[in-house]
């Protein structure tokens, strides 16, 4: 297993529109939410990376009357796995300024 090479950062605005029960408005759906979504790919073999992230959310903002929505720090992990190369594309990582 390689240790990490970089870091990504990516600012991520999610919406979720109003959801309806049985034709009437759900008043605890729909949002606008930003966030900064931090993952660093390690290179476990020539096809595979696995992919910690870590998703912090800034501002929350809900179409509902009463504001119950309330999210911090998610953290996940992804297993990536190339099916159809022999020899995957070079990770690429910005130059530091």
């Amino acid at each position: 297993m390689r240790i990490p090479t970089g870091i990504h950062a990516r600012y991520v605005l999610m919406y979720q529109d109003r959801g309806y029960w049985h034709d009437e408005v759900d008043p605890n759906t729909g949002f606008i939410l930003q966030g900064l979504s931090l993952s660093t790919p390690i290179k476990i073999s020539e096809s595979v990376l696995l992919v910690p992230r870590a998703f912090f959310t800034l501002d929350v903002d809900t179409k509902g009357r009463d504001d119950t929505f309330r999210m911090d720090v998610l953290v996940g992990i992804g297993l990536e796995i190339n099916l159809g190369k022999e020899n995957p594309p070079e990770m690429e990582f910005p130059e530091d300024p």
